[in-house]
């Protein structure tokens, strides 16, 4: 896995051209529902989550959505950032196969 943050480069860290990306983190909606929500008798909320999405044969469009919605997990409103990295999950080709 490769670690990428908001302003840093992939290529540094280990990709390399001909690597073939096969997984990355996004993140995306789910409903979750807190014991005392479920007790009570009420319904669950949607909250944003960080997921490992596969990316094998996803065109280069879906990549970028998915690198992008990692954006989303960062508050607005609090004085810090929130961790915007991305994972990426690659295979390297090796040369001759």
């Amino acid at each position: 896995m490769i670690r990428s943050g908001p302003c840093s480069s992939p290529a540094p860290q280990g990709l390399r051209p001909g690597d073939v990306l096969r997984a990355l983190t996004g993140a995306r909606m789910e409903m979750t529902y807190p014991t005392a929500n479920l007790l009570l008798g009420g319904v669950g909320r949607p909250k944003l989550k960080r997921v490992a999405l596969p990316a094998t044969a996803r065109p280069l469009l879906w990549v970028r959505e998915a690198i992008r919605s990692n954006a989303q997990l960062q508050d607005p409103k609090a004085s810090r950032p929130g961790d915007a990295s991305v994972l990426l999950g690659a295979r390297r080709r090796h040369h001759g196969r």
